[in-house]
């Protein structure tokens, strides 16, 4: 019995070494190998099944953390002046009681669409770019209501776009924006051509519309300002009837401009597909005491003065991401001023351009 018993365990033993020697896996199939994909002409909804690091590096080096810095000057009216918006005019502002200067700053992502030698455009967000030319704000009544006397008059006098990767200083400018879809490009001509050259994302525009349920994505740009690159699933694939959709891929600040890519028929056939633009989330006015660089005694009572600071907090998950179409429209809508300004986009998407065309 105990000879039979061996004999039964080696049997064993020998069977499954051949199973796995054959490649038959626990359910009796063979398991899949690396790099194979299941080729059908539609965007990928597994986890990629291959690495693609050097893909994936070179596609983040066209995408860049992109500033912008808004001066404004600042006149302020003392309230039994009694100035209104409609006393706004060079004669008013000079009757000021105060004047100063302020900075708005804030940051965000954009991606190297064109690069033409010494000329380069950025895809980004207009919102990120687009600041108010005036700023005005009133007095509140006796007993807090809003009032129509005019506290502040702020005027932006000037403007700044930074891209930090890329050298010589901050002179871009705004050549296409779309503010209902949130689409900008950014444009710039070196006095001398970048060396090493500046490379334009390296992959094909591909068909937001075509997103399934469940569709993997990958989401590159700058959150808080560090280069990241994430992923996430799409959902709500074409939501508006024109390619629109949602990921749950990870959104912060400075995320806005972040290019999102999809795979079609298995790494590295990665496609532009779409850029976010927002997430959900809630803005709140809250008192705090005035911004200090020393910290506040957290045991004392504080009895300070107390400023109005509005916070945002955003929702993870909840990435609202506008179409690959849309840019292409946009695009196509002004090729033109693209020629005039030096990019082509049938020498830059051959032989039928962009998608939406």
């Amino acid at each position: 019995m105990a000879f039979a018993g061996i004999c039964r365990t080696a049997l064993y033993r020998t069977v499954l070494s051949a199973a796995l020697g054959l490649g038959i896996g626990a359910c009796g199939f063979p398991p899949p190998a690396a790099d194979s994909v299941w080729r059908d002409g539609r965007y990928d909804t597994a986890f990629p099944g291959r690495d693609s690091p050097d893909e994936l590096r070179a596609l983040a080096r066209a995408v860049c953390k992109v500033y912008v810095t808004v001066t404004y000057q600042e006149r302020v009216f003392a309230r039994d002046q009694g100035v209104v918006s409609d006393d706004l005019t060079a004669d008013c502002l000079s009757g000021a009681v105060d004047r100063g200067t302020f900075t708005h700053s804030v940051s965000g992502t954009a991606s190297v669409l064109f690069s033409n030698h010494s000329r380069v455009a950025l895809l980004s967000c207009a919102h990120v770019l687009s600041h108010p030319d005036t700023i005005i704000t009133f007095y509140e009544g006796d007993a807090g209501e809003p009032s129509s006397v005019v506290r502040s008059v702020s005027l932006a006098a000037s403007r700044a776009v930074f891209v930090p990767s890329l050298p010589q200083g901050s002179t871009w400018r705004i050549l296409l924006q779309d503010d209902e879809r949130d689409i900008a490009l950014l444009v710039r001509e070196f006095t001398i051509p970048p060396h090493p050259p500046v490379k334009a994302l390296a992959c094909p525009m591909g068909h937001a519309a075509e997103l399934e349920w469940g569709t993997f994505a990958y989401m590159l740009g700058y959150p808080r300002g560090v280069q990241t690159i994430t992923c996430g699933l799409v959902s709500q694939p074409d939501r508006d009837g024109e390619g629109a959709f949602l990921t749950d891929a990870p959104f912060s600040v400075g995320s806005s401009g972040s290019v999102v890519l999809a795979i079609r028929d298995g790494a590295p056939n990665f496609e532009l597909v779409g850029m976010a633009v927002s997430a959900s989330g809630e803005v709140r006015q809250v008192l705090g005491p005035e911004e200090r660089t020393q910290r506040y005694d957290e045991d004392a009572p504080y009895g300070g003065p107390v400023f109005v600071r509005q916070e945002t907090t955003v929702d993870g998950g909840v990435t609202y991401v506008v179409p690959v179409e849309a840019v292409a429209n946009l695009l196509e809508q002004h090729r033109e001023t693209l020629r005039d300004a030096g990019f082509d986009i049938d020498a830059r998407w051959p032989p039928n351009g962009p998608p939406g065309r």
